[in-house]
């Protein structure tokens, strides 16, 4: 981990030869060490929502076959218990 002065996200990239889109999540200095446990899991799963949404921009413009509402759907799921 790097210490950073952003939030978001960023550096959406394919990587074609691995088959796989990856994406930077920007959190806060000041949202990591925080010390509150459920506000830096709520962070992390807001930043991997826009994450994916970033990455459904970038697969749609770039016209790579993605099946993107089924990776919203799983990572829903996972985000639901990640904050459970």
């Amino acid at each position: 981990m790097q210490a950073w002065e952003k939030r978001g996200v960023e550096n959406v990239a394919f990587q074609r030869k691995r088959g796989i889109v990856t994406a930077d999540i920007f959190v806060s200095i000041d949202e990591w060490s925080s010390g509150d446990a459920s506000h830096i899991r709520m962070s992390l799963a807001i930043g991997v929502r826009d994450a994916i949404e970033k990455v459904a921009e970038f697969v749609q413009r770039k016209k790579i076959d993605l099946a993107i509402d089924n990776l919203r759907l799983d990572v829903g799921a996972a985000i639901d218990e990640f904050l459970a």
